[in-house]
């Protein structure tokens, strides 16, 4: 029997400098945020991701527990003592490397790609239609991405039928993308090209 673990999708926010809960305009309770609008704000405004913290949803006050947003895993995740205020992943020195070359390809109208496949080596041309930094993806069996950078191509291209008119492009550092994230994405004919950033030494 395997375990699974449900993590919290949806939170309370507090602001940091006066620990009062935000509250809902609309309704007069207290604000409650999805996941996919704490990634957006962390990712778009860190000032303003910094000014407030994110609390489990438990009626009883005393027994809240705060959490801390995972751009990942899309979730949030149970924040533990010691752990950095910032919340920024394992990777954030190197985050602005990593939106300097995010924003480079951003810049792509064209690309060519080889197969590193010596015998199927004929390149493969692209003129894409759009390039979208961090855009919001929700596939059909309900998994939610940031992709870097999805580029779509007219339907006249030869991987039109079999890729959806769609590229995605991940930047990675230390570490690879995700397997899983890997795997869906394949599942659902987007493939996904890998720039790895090289410091060196």
């Amino acid at each position: 029997m395997a375990l699974i673990i449900q993590r919290p999708q949806v939170a309370y926010v507090r602001k940091k400098d006066s620990s009062e809960y935000e509250i809902d305009r609309s309704t007069g309770k207290l604000l409650q945020v999805n996941i996919e609008k704490a990634i957006r704000v962390k990712l778009d405004d860190p000032d303003r991701h910094k000014k407030f913290q994110y609390w489990s949803l438990n009626p009883d006050p005393k027994k809240r527990y705060r959490l801390k947003v995972h751009t990942v895993n899309q979730q949030f995740e149970r924040y533990k003592k010691g752990d950095c205020d910032r919340e920024f992943d394992r990777n954030y020195d190197e985050s602005m490397t990593h939106k300097c070359v995010v924003e480079a390809l951003s810049r792509l109208t064209s690309m060519t790609l080889l197969s590193p496949i010596e015998c199927e080596r004929s390149p493969l041309e692209f003129d894409f239609e759009s390039v979208r930094k961090e855009p919001f993806l929700h596939l059909p069996n309900n998994s939610k991405y940031y992709p870097d950078i999805l580029c779509t191509f007219s339907e006249e291209h030869e991987m039109y039928d079999r890729w959806g008119g769609k590229i995605a492009i991940e930047v990675t550092y230390s570490h690879g993308c995700e397997s899983y994230k890997l795997e869906d994405f394949i599942f659902h004919n987007i493939p996904v090209f890998e720039v790895t950033i090289d410091v060196l030494q």
